[in-house]
């Protein structure tokens, strides 16, 4: 068992990259301005979610992307400026080699406990980045399993590059592999519920459809303004220079009301 104390040291790590080139790999939109819009509002919704669970439980929030990343960090730190974050540059060019990086560069040096996740879990909480350090007082390891079978969230207090041993990132095995690389060096994990992650504009409109029927009224205003936006987005790609309309919709899209109780 892990003993936590008033000194225990805590870190979220945001694992991204650079926004511009994940926006144009996911294809989320029909132009870059609309997918970089998009962005903003998944960073806008992650960042209520980490501002809370900071009043929870504190930690210290690390941004880790490619060293061209400008926009994550003034983004976050444009919706709140309490967060603070600290930067931290992906060293190489693949998956393994950084997300190995970002946790070595944490775990066991600076920080006792640390958290991972990405910028793509539209359904992650504060409940679920507050529940995964609650676990890590018991557990050495807490893993959120994504549906499409990698994972959004990694929590560990100790860290070594043969976890990820075997692990062939992008395919559906990531999850189960990481679990079994885990069980098989002896580490206790705890689990938490599985959540879809957006990969693409198909799994983007799914989710609208989903959490436009939520009772949780950050997904459903989230959900709501991704809908007006995908309405539009179409027409979009026909503005030259395209800025200023972007920017009356994103005005429009900010003026929305909260959605009515269900009560």
């Amino acid at each position: 068992m892990n003993k936590r104390t008033s000194s225990t040291q805590r870190a979220l790590i945001l694992f991204t990259r650079d926004l511009v080139k994940d926006a144009r790999h996911k294809k989320l939109a029909p132009s870059d301005d609309s997918q970089m819009l998009i962005y903003r509002y998944f960073l806008q919704h992650l960042s209520e979610a980490i501002t809370t669970a900071k009043q929870q439980l504190p930690f210290d929030l690390i941004i880790a992307s490619d060293p061209s990343d400008r926009s994550t960090q003034k983004i976050l730190q444009t919706l709140d400026p309490t967060l603070s974050p600290r930067i931290h540059f992906h060293p190489g060019v693949d998956f393994n080699t950084n997300i190995s990086a970002a946790l070595e560069q944490a775990v066991g040096r600076d920080y006792d406990e640390v958290v991972i996740i990405g910028n793509d879990c539209l359904d992650l909480t504060s409940e679920h980045i507050s529940s995964a350090f609650q676990s890590l007082s018991s557990s050495e390891a807490v893993l959120g399993s994504a549906k499409d079978g990698g994972f959004y969230l990694l929590g560990l207090t100790r860290f070594k590059s043969d976890f990820f041993n075997g692990i062939r990132w992008g395919s559906s095995s990531v999850s189960q592999k990481l679990l079994e690389n885990l069980y098989l060096m002896g580490v206790q994990v705890d689990q938490l519920p599985s959540l879809g992650d957006i990969d693409n504009a198909r799994d983007l409109k799914s989710w609208i459809r989903t959490a436009l029927s939520s009772d949780n009224a950050l997904s459903f205003n989230l959900a709501r303004t991704l809908r007006k936006l995908f309405i539009c987005a179409p027409f979009i790609r026909w503005v030259e220079p395209g800025f200023s309309s972007l920017k009356t919709l994103t005005r429009e899209l900010q003026q929305l009301p909260p959605p009515i109780s269900a009560s």
